[in-house]
């Protein structure tokens, strides 16, 4: 299976199909600058933009860079202010002709760190190594996994 990833940013958004059971793109990143003011209809409509670059019709995952719940805006730091209450992945949906699901950026970071062997299966690596774990989200440009050795006994 092959989504559409699309990474919605203060200052660019970027798409490119991706295989989630490899983590590889599967053809090239596309990028179009943010609209200032970044309001929803201005972004979703970018957003659509890359879509039909692709000649999308297939599900689309889109990280946003504000607290998302069940794919609502609660917060507007490096978007317009517009954005809080909107539902995203209504929107982006209705948009694309897609389905869309909405995930902040940094949990969507911190949700890939905890597939450490790429099998596509949520798995703590704490839990599948034995490793203390803690994911630090630095800043949307930079972001890091911190890891040291357990103590000396794998958690079961």
């Amino acid at each position: 299976m092959t989504v559409l990833g699309i990474d919605i940013g203060g200052s660019g958004i970027k798409g490119a199909p991706v295989d989630p059971t490899k983590g590889i793109l599967v053809d090239s990143r596309k990028r179009l600058p943010t609209p200032q003011p970044s309001k929803p209809d201005r972004v979703a409509e970018a957003v659509a933009r890359i879509a039909a670059e692709f000649q999308w019709d297939g599900p689309i995952g889109c990280t946003f860079p504000a607290v998302i719940q069940h794919g609502v805006v609660l917060t507007a730091a490096n978007v317009h202010r517009d954005w809080v209450g909107v539902d995203a992945e209504a929107l982006l949906s209705q948009r694309t002709g897609a389905a869309v699901t909405v995930i902040n950026d940094a949990d969507a970071a911190g949700l890939a760190a905890c597939d450490p062997d790429g099998n596509g299966e949520l798995e703590l690596a704490d839990a599948v190594y034995g490793l203390n774990f803690c994911f630090a989200g630095t800043d949307t440009r930079r972001w890091r996994h911190f890891r040291r050795a357990g103590r000396g006994r794998r958690r079961t």
